[in-house]
């Protein structure tokens, strides 16, 4: 399924790592730097020039992921993705026998 970010951006909700709301750690130090370094890396990307109420984490590749600030608040994306019921298990995991 599509997780829908904002304005035209869309991506595979597979590939979403993590929704953040940036109202909450957008100020914390680590934060920036995360952010710092994914803009030196060309890995933060923009929805909008509006200003961003989260911070999305999506795996492109193994082991190449990047960041998408969207305009959306955390609170609804994740409403999207649990709307979505995309169960991911890992190696090692027990998974629900109701997902079988």
């Amino acid at each position: 399924m599509l997780l829908h970010l904002g304005g035209s951006w869309a991506v595979n909700s597979r590939r979403v790592i993590g929704v953040f709301d940036l109202g909450g750690i957008g100020a914390c130090r680590e934060t920036r730097d995360v952010l710092r370094r994914a803009l030196k890396e060309k890995r933060l990307e923009r929805v909008d020039a509006a200003a961003p109420k989260s911070m999305v984490l999506i795996q492109d590749t193994p082991g190449n992921n990047r960041i998408v600030l969207s305009p959306i608040s955390a609170s609804t994306l994740r409403l999207r993705l649990a709307g979505n019921a995309v169960v991911r298990a890992f190696p090692g995991d027990a998974v629900p026998s109701s997902v079988n």
